[in-house]
């Protein structure tokens, strides 16, 4: 389990968000569509989160 701050949400496609680590890389990552959050609220907060690697090699990311 990470922590890690929520930035921004892709206006394009609502899947995508940008995560960054504290003290790591900013991540763009695909949420899992089980996820069943408003994606709008969370930008700018702290989320608890796993990520993964899905077979296509897309960075894949499951709120905790």
């Amino acid at each position: 389990m990470k922590q890690g701050l929520v930035i921004d949400i892709n206006k394009k496609n609502q899947n995508m968000i940008a995560v960054k680590e504290d003290n790591g890389p900013l991540l763009m990552v695909t949420v899992d569509d089980t996820l069943g959050h408003d994606l709008n609220k969370l930008i700018g907060k702290k989320i608890k989160y796993s990520r993964y690697r899905d077979p296509s090699g897309n960075l894949r990311i499951t709120f905790l």
